[in-house]
Order: C-alpha cells, then structure tokens, then sequence
C-alpha cells in the first residue's frame, strides 16, 4: 500500500490530503423542484484550452457578485467555478451569487459569454459529505444539477473529499463510491450543459489494479469514474498539490512519472492517468496561486509555464489550467505568466 498523504493545514474549503476524513455530517436535503429554466443567452462552448479559477470568499464584491465575475473574466480566465455549494445549503461565494436573484446573475452569465467564459458552481467542499445527506448518488446530482439551472449556471463542479483508503466514504465501497459519483454527474448532465470534477491526483488509479498497490484500490478512484460515466464528465481539475513537499513539483513528476518526485504515489502524473482511460483533453493540471494556499507543491507561474510548454510539444498537451484561488491583485499575473507563449 502507498503511504498516507501528507495532511494539508491551507485554509481551501476543499483541499485535504487524500486520505483525510472528517466527521462533519450535513443535514439530509431533498432535491429542490425545478421550478425555473435557464434562460438561453445562445450556445456556449467549453473553452479550449481552459482557464479555470475557483472563487470561495477572497475579494469578493459580497453586494455585487457580477463584479468579482467580470474582473475574473477581465483577468483571463474562462471556467470562473463559483465556490461552494453544500449539501444542504451554498457558502461562500456561490451564496452570494444565489442572493443576487436572477436579473444580476443573468447579467453577469451573459458578460461572461460575451467574452468566451463559462460559469460554474462547485459542489463539496471538505466540510461536506455529499453522501450523508444523499445517500444516492443520482438525487445528490439532481440536487446539483437543478441549483445551477436555477441560478443561471453553465455547469457544475464536484470538488468532493474525505475519502478513505480504498475510495471509500461513509458505507460506500471503492466500486460503488465511483458509481455514486457516475451517477451524480450523469444526473446532473440532464440540467446543465457542462460537468467537472477535481479530484486529487492519488485518486487515480487502474481499474481492477493488481500488483502495485494504488491508493484507490482495484476501483480506480477516479478512472473508474470516467469508465462509469458514459461521457457525462468533460474535464478534471486534477490537483497536483498538497500530497508532499517534493510532490509534482518537477515535469516529470507533474506529466511524466509521479515516482521521480513523488516516491509515495507512483503512477499518478498526466500520462499515467491517461494510461488509464481519461483522455488527455480532460485533464486540468491544477495548482494554487499564492504560497500560502495550500501546503506543498507549489510552482511558480514561470515555472509552470515551462511545464505546459514541454507538454504540449510532447505529448500535445493544450487542455489547461486550474488556479485555486482567486486573489485580485495577483490573479490576472499568475494566468498570464502561466499561459504566456499560447501554451493554455
């Protein structure tokens, strides 16, 4: 068996080492009625490459959310993941848009496409535990699916943790928290027109693994997920952080063997990944902006960029990037300076 990751004290509401768990229970929430239809500002594409960056609680315009949307939109990226919707209730950045009512949040949604950005709610969180609450995996992504309609979303992100060991969680074994999971986001396909997730890299693994021991166990975590989902998931904002001080902190590590800088998790870089049935062009390498937000394995912007830029040359890599966590001043540097030459 792999070791433990390392255990993250960054205050992200969804980041933890990927064998944590936590306690916390929400209270059960039926799904809510579907009460209200998107309204159709014209089609909209998942942008290529993506751009994404969470937004949980820093600078945000708690009276006008529209704000923090344009100046995300305005700073570069094109996947704004509005953070985060509970099991029974949204937090954060994701309430206040929900209090914004729909004239303002359409506003917003129509800037957004106007400039080729997509916007997004994020499920989870690591205070949640999306399986208390919602024992089935199809009704928690009802759940979803029908608050993002509601609130004029493009799609949904389920950034979900406390797994155990295995790919456990609550009762749920390996194989059947992958179906859960399939569920969830074949479920939530049905009201909203785009479907990630962001699962930490050690949550991949070959389906039916023998021999060397993965940390999802023969599910495959994640892989088992894409196998499961019939298409329904188009991207992952893998987090390649938080699982150790020299943790995907080197191109190899980061796209080719995770062994050369990660000895713990073997066999959980990009390319392992894909070796594994997740396409290529869904994998988001994601990283966090400032040093502070996470624990370990942070690059620099320039660093970074240098990683994507190898990649695409090498493996074609262009799906990508993800920025836990919005910062106004600092934001529009890091995507830039990430993105610098077109490689994203």
């Amino acid at each position: 068996m792999t070791t433990r990751p390392a255990t993250t004290t960054t205050a992200r509401a969804t980041t933890q080492s990927a064998a944590s768990t936590t306690t916390a229970a929400k209270a059960a929430t039926t799904a809510p009625r579907a009460t209200t239809t998107t309204t159709s500002l014209g089609a909209v594409a998942l942008p290529s490459p993506r751009r994404v960056v969470y937004i949980d609680y820093r600078d945000v315009d708690w009276s006008t959310p529209g704000n923090t949307v344009k100046s995300a939109v305005d700073a570069g990226f094109n996947v704004i993941l509005l953070a985060f919707l509970l099991s029974n209730t949204p937090a954060d950045f994701a309430q206040v848009w929900f209090r914004a009512g729909a004239a303002a949040q359409l506003a917003a949604l129509s800037f957004a496409h106007s400039k080729g950005a997509v916007l997004m709610v994020s499920a989870g969180g690591s205070t949640d535990n999306p399986w208390a609450a919602f024992p089935d995996g199809t009704n928690y992504g009802t759940y979803v699916g029908q608050w993002a309609q509601q609130n004029n979303l493009d799609g949904v992100d389920f950034d979900i943790e406390n797994f155990g060991s295995g790919f456990v969680a609550g009762k749920l074994s390996g194989d059947q928290l992958a179906q859960y999971l399939a569920d969830a986001s074949i479920a939530a396909k049905k009201y909203v027109k785009f479907v990630s997730h962001a699962p930490q890299a050690p949550y991949f693994g070959p389906v039916g693994a023998s021999g060397i021991a993965f940390w999802p166990g023969t599910s495959g975590g994640y892989s088992g997920v894409e196998a499961k989902s019939g298409g329904a998931v188009d991207f992952y904002n893998v987090q390649f952080y938080n699982q150790g001080s020299t943790c995907y902190t080197t191109y190899a590590g980061l796209f080719a063997s995770s062994a050369s800088d990660c000895a713990v998790f073997p066999g959980t870089s990009v390319q392992e990944i894909v070796s594994y049935g997740v396409p290529l062009h869904k994998i988001t390498v994601t990283k966090y902006l400032e040093t502070g937000d996470a624990s370990n394995g942070y690059v620099s912007a320039g660093v970074l960029n240098g990683f994507l830029g190898r990649a695409a040359a090498a493996l074609g890599y262009r799906s990508g990037v993800a920025c836990w966590a919005w910062a106004s001043n600092s934001s529009s540097a890091w995507i830039a300076g990430v993105c610098g030459g077109g490689v994203c």
